[in-house]
């Protein structure tokens, strides 16, 4: 599967949204490839521009990942919440990773509440090695929870403090 998306602001900002398949070495000792299932990283990426993302970016990069996972009844997603990047104009209160979750949170719970109750959004927070807390999204159907369970818990076992 190849998936992504260029996306260009009014302003002049540039993003870059694609898929990236999970390793297949973790997928593989997950057993995955039992269900017929593929799992997918969301990655985001800022190619020019220092502008605040706005609404219309927001809802294109939501109504992109919404039709990629609407249209693929076998796959899981899910986005991890870099701290890379400072977010232009965001409240400094906050660390850019728990910014970027509050913002997927909200992104990902509207498509929820507008499609149906089999879609589960199953955040995760896991401290890393230096103390710095992680914020991790896995996006699936309720059919996929138990996938989805062993997928968090390989997680807070491998990386993890």
């Amino acid at each position: 599967m190849n998936f992504s998306v260029s996306i260009n602001s009014e302003s002049g900002d540039k993003y870059f949204v694609y898929l990236a398949p999970l390793d297949a070495d973790i997928a593989k000792e997950l057993y995955i490839d039992r269900y017929n299932i593929e799992v997918y990283q969301i990655v985001i990426d800022r190619e020019c521009g220092t502008n605040t993302a706005d609404i219309h970016i927001l809802n294109t990069i939501s109504d992109f990942i919404a039709r990629v996972f609407l249209s693929n009844k076998n796959l899981i997603l899910y986005y991890y919440c870099d701290d890379v990047n400072q977010i232009p104009n965001s409240n400094h209160q906050i660390q850019p990773q728990e910014y970027r979750n509050r913002l997927f949170s909200a992104m990902i719970n509207r498509y929820i509440c507008n499609c149906n109750n089999s879609i589960v959004d199953t955040p995760i927070t896991i401290i890393d090695a230096v103390g710095n807390a992680q914020y991790i999204h896995f996006i699936s159907r309720s059919s996929h929870v138990t996938i989805v369970d062993n997928i968090v818990q390989y997680v807070i076992d491998n990386y993890s403090k």
